[in-house]
């Protein structure tokens, strides 16, 4: 996606991540940190987007995979 004013570029990932197992979506979310690390290199002023279905339940605990997502901070 593009900012029409400002030319901003925007990239949105959309996740699916395993329904049945948390060890699963802890790698499925290194993974994604791994390439936004890559597109944040070529482009550090990147606006980054993640939706999806994260099947996180944080009373099966659940919280793995989002503690990574949110913990990640931008290459600055």
């Amino acid at each position: 996606l593009k900012h029409i004013k400002t030319e901003q570029e925007i990239y949105t990932f959309n996740v699916h991540m395993d329904p049945e197992s948390e060890a699963n979506r802890i790698e499925g979310s290194k993974l994604i940190i791994e390439a936004l690390e890559r597109y944040l290199i070529e482009k550090p002023q990147l606006k980054i987007i993640i939706a999806g279905d994260f099947n996180s339940f944080s009373d099966a605990n659940g919280e793995g995979q989002i503690q990574i997502l949110t913990d990640f901070k931008s290459l600055d």
